[in-house]
């Protein structure tokens, strides 16, 4: 019953902002995409708005859908499923805690629930983040307590979901896949879960398009759409030039770190755990991640 209540208070206090608050421009952004992408236009002769692989666009459909069926603008429904997967989020968090702290789990649930930085993010500011951490959390949790081609399927499925959705997870493909009990099975579910999940696009896009895409996400994923103002190398960027290579430096040192990682803690730690760290090292040395990412941890 605890965890009920606090899933209904997490829920009806997120809710009740998105309908207090207009919402952000990311909100409002999400909202043009739906209208450039169903506005009768040649999708595959039209390069995307924004940098993300094409199955995406389906966040846009529901966003239009729900906001039709609702009778709400669609600014409000993006936010309304920014709220669900946050909710969905604290569930996964209290499968992790009963596992790692039983007698810690429902206070862990109620402290997310409750947490200002998620409800914010969630609500208000409304990033598409919140789906591509909740399906890279399933992905951790079918990796760390699933073994055998059970294990490998729902990951895989999972981390391709989670990619597809916004395409910074890339970078764990490498971890998931070694550490697999099945990593031809990973592999193959995987990839065959990233071609269909984006095969709409892949199949009827002219391959000039489709190359430019690819870029325009790699670009995006690499260097950002803007400097951020946290961690090490934003802060050394405001002293100046010289101090700006030094932040430089820094981003190669985050980089090397998360290889480190790799190489030591592949099998020693869980999965969710390694997501965190390899985020905590991003958040500290890149110079594009903004506050507002601390929701990855």
């Amino acid at each position: 019953m605890n965890v009920l209540i606090a899933i209904f208070i997490g829920f009806v206090l997120r809710v009740a902002l998105v309908y207090s608050f207009y919402g952000s421009a990311d909100a409002t952004g999400g909202a043009s995409f739906y209208d450039a992408i169903f506005s009768n236009y040649d999708v595959y002769s039209i390069r995307s708005p924004w940098p993300y692989l094409p199955f995406s666009n389906a966040l846009a459909w529901l966003w239009g859908n729900l906001a039709e069926l609702l009778n709400v603008n669609v600014n409000l429904a993006y936010r309304l499923t920014s709220v669900l997967y946050d909710v969905l989020i604290g569930l996964v968090i209290y499968q992790y805690t009963k596992k790692y702290l039983p007698n810690k789990s429902s206070q862990s649930l109620w402290l997310y629930m409750l947490n200002p930085v998620t409800v914010l993010i969630a609500s208000i500011l409304s990033f598409t983040d919140s789906t591509t951490i909740l399906f890279l959390l399933f992905c951790c949790y079918f990796n760390d307590y699933f073994n055998g081609k059970e294990g490998a399927v729902f990951s895989a499925i999972s981390l391709a979901i989670s990619i597809s959705v916004k395409p910074f997870p890339f970078i764990f493909i490498p971890f998931f896949l070694f550490r697999s009990s099945n990593r031809w099975l990973f592999g193959t579910t995987f990839s065959i879960s990233i071609f269909i999940l984006n095969s709409y696009y892949l199949i009827g896009s002219s391959v000039q398009n489709i190359i430019w895409l690819f870029k325009y996400i790699g670009k995006k994923t690499l260097m950002g759409s803007q400097l951020g103002k946290f961690g090490f190398a934003p802060i050394l960027s405001e002293f100046g030039s010289g101090a700006e290579k030094i932040s430089i430096l820094f981003s190669l040192i985050g980089m090397i770190s998360i290889i480190v990682l790799y190489l030591i803690f592949l099998r020693n730690i869980k999965a969710v755990e390694f997501c965190f760290l390899t985020f905590l090292v991003t958040l500290l040395f890149s110079n594009h991640i903004h506050p507002q990412y601390i929701f990855w941890m």
